[in-house]
């Protein structure tokens, strides 16, 4: 028997339960998608959380839908984040490869405009 010692699926089902009333109920469709393609692909437990808390807090900061979101309503927030750079960009790659549409912030373009982005750490 494996030992969950950072209760992974414990916060797992903490963070879902405080999602159900994320206000936006387009992003909450496609991050609740996200999370079982995730599953689906083999992702640990705590990957997976921590991806869908990046998504979920974007999208309150956003304040509107992902397909209402452009590059410049993305770019402020992404700077924010003092994670590491490299792991937070493949995040993003992945999600965008799942989830490009060719009107949305999402498309493979704003992932070639993050590689350009200063890390968070040369932003403050």
């Amino acid at each position: 028997m494996i030992i969950d010692i950072h209760s992974r699926k414990r916060r797992m089902e903490l963070f879902l339960r405080k999602f159900e009333f994320h206000p936006i109920e387009s992003n909450k469709e496609l991050i609740l998608k996200f999370k079982d393609d995730c599953y689906a692909e083999g992702l640990s437990e705590g990957r997976i959380l921590r991806c869908l808390e990046y998504l979920s807090r974007i999208s309150m900061m956003l304040g509107k839908s992902f397909e209402e979101a452009n590059k410049e309503d993305i770019k402020p927030l992404l700077c924010l984040y003092s994670h590491p750079r490299q792991d937070f960009i493949a995040f993003l790659g992945h999600f965008c490869h799942l989830y490009a549409s060719s009107d949305t912030f999402y498309t493979l373009d704003l992932y070639e405009t993050l590689l350009c982005l200063p890390s968070a750490s040369m932003v403050a």
